[in-house]
């Protein structure tokens, strides 16, 4: 394995979304991944487009923003594009650059790939996922108490 192979795939195992896959089922992940860099103010998906990868911030910040508003700001090993994954519905949000970044896509059909060849580490992720969302849905919820407890 290269050198380059070798740090993509143990990046991903050291991500929430990938913790406790096999070192074989990131590398197979891994040797989907095509790097993209982002400049800074560039659309990296916008809302209403058809999702078809996953990606992660390999490096930089990235802004969340529906209708202009900012939602959120992510930074390295965050990952982009779930919800998509498991709805099949179209982009919920615009995810733009702020500042050079490297995103790492990858293709929906990756994953398919790996549910075919190995069941039991396609659904560690898809259950690190739904845990991930359901974390940031908590937080949400928790949001809109203080808010509404403040008033």
């Amino acid at each position: 394995m290269n050198s380059r192979l070798q740090l993509r795939r143990d990046y991903l195992r050291n991500l929430p979304l990938f913790g406790g896959v096999s070192l074989d089922a990131c590398a197979q992940l891994a040797e989907s991944i095509n790097p993209v860099e982002i400049h800074d103010g560039t659309a990296v998906y916008k809302a209403g487009e058809t999702g078809d990868s996953l990606y992660i911030l390999f490096s930089g910040h990235v802004h969340l923003e529906q209708d202009h508003v900012i939602l959120n700001e992510l930074s390295s090993g965050a990952h982009l594009g779930d919800l998509e994954f498991f709805d099949m519905a179209p982009r919920s949000f615009t995810v733009r650059a702020k500042g050079p970044c490297e995103i790492w896509r990858i293709p929906y059909q990756a994953f398919d790939d790996l549910r075919r060849r190995d069941l039991k580490n396609f659904a560690l992720i898809a259950m690190n996922a739904a845990r991930q969302m359901s974390r940031r849905l908590r937080e949400i919820d928790a949001e809109r108490v203080d808010r509404s407890t403040s008033n």
